[in-house]
């Protein structure tokens, strides 16, 4: 691993008219480091991680607060192999309820009430705002389906989202496909639970059309089942498991181990050019 310091945000005004106070940068360094923070090209779950941040402070320069990461990005020969931290494990999602989270694209394009009204259909609870500034222009829509304790996958993703928020989806899908040509991104993601077995699962959708998703997740939902049994069956120790789906396809992409170290990655080619561009910009 090559270990590389960043800078992760400062309490400047930035090009969106936003600021992050002090007691914000304060909040993301505790959080850092009671855990470990997988870090991605862009944001973009889609691809493997590229590092992970595992300690994190505040440094005061010149007026200016920046908090600051401690990086350990990752070279191919860590891949498939566990580097641990002691008594630290990856970060994951806080699945307390189903809700939904959507980005910059939905305000610009006049979509935020059809995405509250989705949400009133899963919860009581208002959508969360995502600023992420980097994955832009990409349009990313976030489900949360929540937690889930079933043996199938789809047997409790389906029971978690009934016909109402499926119709309500399609309408924003539909009306976000017609607005411009930008990338369009659906991100469903759960926590599955058994017994003692606790995983997170992401399926990443993008570009699809109003009806992909769900014969997607019905024509794919074997596979999706037998790589969360598998790992479940062996008793290794993944935090969490990434498929893509793009149109009618889906297959898995990658599992993340407690560590934050990726393994099982579907285009170890592509990965290696990804590690190989990131590493030359820092």
């Amino acid at each position: 691993m090559k270990k590389i310091t960043k800078i992760l945000m400062n309490d400047q005004i930035d090009r969106h008219n936003e600021q992050m106070t002090l007691s914000f940068l304060e909040s993301a360094r505790n959080q850092t480091n009671a855990n470990i923070i997988s870090s991605h090209k862009e944001h973009d779950f889609r691809f493997p991680p590229i590092a992970r941040v595992n300690n994190a402070y505040i440094k005061n320069e010149h007026g200016i607060n920046s908090l600051y990461g401690e990086f350990d990005f990752f070279e191919l020969n860590d891949v498939n192999k566990q580097n641990n931290i002691s008594n630290k494990q990856l970060k994951l999602h806080d699945f307390q309820d189903s809700s939904i989270s959507y980005d910059r694209s939905y305000e610009l394009n006049g979509l935020v009430e059809d995405v509250k009204n989705l949400q009133k259909i899963i919860s009581d609870e208002e959508p969360l705002f995502e600023v992420k500034k980097s994955f832009e222009p990409v349009s990313t829509l976030i489900v949360i389906v929540g937690t889930i304790a079933a043996k199938s996958f789809i047997e409790g993703f389906f029971n978690k989202a009934g016909s109402d928020f499926w119709d309500g989806l399609k309408n924003i899908i539909a009306k976000n496909s017609a607005k411009d040509e930008t990338e369009k991104i659906y991100i469903f993601n759960t926590m599955m639970v058994r017994n003692n077995y606790k995983v997170e699962v992401i399926i990443n959708f993008t570009n699809p059309t109003t009806y992909d998703i769900q014969n997607v997740l019905y024509e794919h939902q074997e596979a999706i089942d037998s790589v969360i049994n598998k790992y479940e069956e062996d008793s290794i120790d993944v935090a969490r498991i990434i498929f893509n789906s793009n149109q009618d396809s889906l297959h898995h992409e990658y599992s993340v181990f407690q560590d934050g170290t990726p393994f099982d990655i579907r285009d170890l080619d592509a990965y290696e050019k990804i590690l190989d561009e990131v590493l030359n910009k820092v």
